[in-house]
Formats: structure tokens, C-alpha cells, sequence
């Protein structure tokens, strides 16, 4: 009977040891980098800096890129010295922008293109249009400017097409129009 409680007793220390060693290892080997589970504090800390970190550098990417761009249209590379006049004469204003004319009595804007303009407080101006039923279109009140007829002052007005006749003309002795798009002056 000794010899078998004896075997007993080994049986359960082995049987221990089998247990007790994976266990001890395990725990030693135990690391903060390999578990799985995230803290509220570590997205916070960590995760959320460097998101916003990346993300402004994307975000800094494309404005320079776009900046590029707007350059490269905006500075075209007929005129080097920057001026706003075509070779044949057209004047346009930069991407986007307004630009303020001061016109004498009797001058006259076209376009030959799209043109937007708005007529300054102090100005007379009147519509050029060689179509009977259809002129410049005044946004800003619903109308339809047809010859000869008085633009109102600070109307946002449309010459929807250009090339083909139809502008403003100056009736005092200075106006002063704020103008987007291709023009030239008559």
C-alpha cells in the first residue's frame, strides 16, 4: 500500500508541474503590445493625435496642389509680365475675382464669352443688345434689359453669351462697373 500511495503523490506532482510550468511562462511572457484590448485612454493619446496629425498633412498636401493649379491658370505664360491682357486686345479678370472699371461717357463693354457685372452706385448705364426679345439678364431683380434700357445700380447682371453683340454703355460722365469674365472695351 506504500508503494501506491507513493504513486499517488507523483502522479499529482507531475500532474502539478505539467500545469503550474505553462502557466509561469505565460505569465512571464506576458506583454501590454500583444493584447488585444483597446482603451478608451489609448485612442485618445495615441490614435486620435497621430489620426488628426495625418490628416492635416493630407489636407496640407492638397492646398499646395491646389495652389499649384490655380497658379498655373491664373499666371498665363503668353504674358510674363503678369498683366491681364490677352494678345488680341481681351481683358479678363483674375480666377474668381471682380474687377473694378472706372469707364468715361460713351465707352462700352463686351464680351466674348460669359460675362457677370455689377454697376456701382453713381453710374448710368444703359443695355446693348441686337436682339429684339432678348438682352442681359439682371439676377438680382428678374428682368431683362433689352436696348437702350437703363441698368439698375446694384444689380447682379449676366450677359449669358458672348460674341455676339450685346454689352453696356456708359451714359455719365464716369461709371463705375465691377466686371467677371472675359471683356473688352468699345
Amino acid at each position: 500500500m506504500k508503494r501506491y500511495k507513493f504513486l499517488k503523490i507523483c502522479a499529482g506532482i507531475v500532474l502539478s508541474a505539467l500545469i503550474i510550468i505553462p502557466l509561469a511562462f505565460s505569465a512571464v511572457s506576458y506583454s501590454a503590445e500583444n493584447d488585444p484590448l483597446v482603451t478608451l485612454s489609448y485612442l485618445t493619446d495615441i490614435i486620435l493625435p497621430q489620426m488628426k496629425q495625418d490628416v492635416s498633412a493630407e489636407i496640407d498636401k492638397k492646398i499646395a496642389a491646389s495652389a499649384d493649379i490655380i497658379n498655373s491658370v491664373t499666371t498665363p505664360d503668353d504674358n510674363p509680365d503678369g498683366s491681364d491682357e490677352n494678345n488680341d486686345g481681351e481683358e479678363h479678370s483674375p480666377l474668381g475675382t471682380f474687377t473694378l472699371l472706372e469707364l468715361e461717357n460713351g465707352k462700352c463693354v463686351y464680351t466674348n464669352s460669359v460675362l457677370e457685372f455689377i454697376v456701382r452706385p453713381g453710374s448710368s448705364v444703359s443695355a446693348i443688345s441686337p436682339f429684339p426679345e432678348q438682352g442681359i439678364a439682371d439676377i438680382t431683380n428678374a428682368v431683362e434689359y433689352l436696348e437702350g434700357d437703363e441698368i439698375k445700380i446694384n444689380s447682379y447682371c449676366l450677359i449669358p453669351r458672348g460674341n455676339d453683340g450685346r454689352g453696356i454703355k456708359v451714359n455719365n460722365e464716369l461709371s463705375y462697373i465691377l466686371v467677371r469674365g472675359d471683356y473688352y472695351i468699345g
